[in-house]
């Protein structure tokens, strides 16, 4: 990782080995999440549509029929995804480190193999069958996994991002979007439009855009926490001149108004 690699908030992982099928995306028509790190591994096996993940400072595509590893202590995020996004998240405590993250497009016939042991993991797990089958069936799982990832000879290549885009987007979280964008550009040494300029070659959207999304994360967790607060108090806190600015902001990104969506 680089020396202005994203500090990220880390995420403890379930001592028995997960997998979560996700059948639409989950990340908010777009969003993508905050730069987080876990304390073992996650596999990403991507069944259908197509996808963007930032780990360790690096833009990967992530096309239909990848496999993506993300070590124990890579930052990453979801970058925007479309709403048809299906994929298996396999988080894994105890297994093996393997050498580096990264994302790689398997052959069909491995990803409908990979698939199909997900499901009765998957299946086992909603029973919460804790008989001697289900551990094997984890084992099984991960060391199918590691051995596909070993094997593995059409590598997806990252780019790397700019270092002073790596810092714009680790500040913005962690003021949560509260700051001028002028005085962001500032912080990280380069003007504006060179900034803006970045944000849209390299993660694919505006600054205002992303900067926007922040927002409205941090809009989400302060409403969970203060259910009975008004939402303009809350609006005004998170950096909107108002809850009619927060509200139009929320149906352009997201495409629903805030009621639209269930926290």
């Amino acid at each position: 990782m680089s020396e202005c690699s994203l500090r990220a908030e880390v995420q403890n992982l379930p001592e028995q080995m997960t997998t979560i099928w996700i059948g639409r995306n989950p990340w908010r028509n777009g969003d993508e999440e905050v730069p987080h790190v876990h304390n073992g591994n996650e596999w990403n096996l991507l069944l259908e549509g197509n996808t963007r993940r930032m780990i360790d400072g690096k833009v990967y595509p992530c096309p239909r029929g990848s496999l993506t590893y993300l070590p124990r202590d890579s930052v990453h995020s979801m970058l925007q995804s479309p709403s048809s996004l299906h994929l298996w998240v396999i988080w894994d405590l105890r297994g093996p480190r393997e050498t580096s993250p990264g994302v790689f497009t398997l052959p069909e016939a491995q990803c409908r193999e990979l698939d199909a042991l997900c499901r009765l993991v998957h299946e086992h797990r909603k029973e919460q069958d804790p008989s001697l089958a289900f551990h094997h069936l984890h084992l099984a799982l991960r060391t199918l996994l590691s051995a596909r990832w070993r094997a593995a000879a059409d590598p997806v290549q990252g780019a790397r991002l700019h270092p002073a885009l790596q810092q714009a987007i680790e500040l913005l979280h962690e003021c949560s979007g509260l700051i001028e964008l002028e005085d962001l550009a500032a912080q990280v040494g380069i003007s504006r439009s060179r900034l803006s300029h970045l944000f849209t070659e390299q993660m694919d959207q505006s600054l205002h855009r992303y900067r926007s999304r922040v927002q409205l994360q941090a809009f989400d967790e302060a409403r969970k926490h203060n259910p009975n607060a008004k939402l303009q108090d809350i609006a005004r806190a998170c950096g909107f001149s108002n809850y009619t600015q927060c509200y139009r902001t929320h149906c352009r990104v997201r495409g629903v108004p805030p009621s639209g969506l269930s926290l």
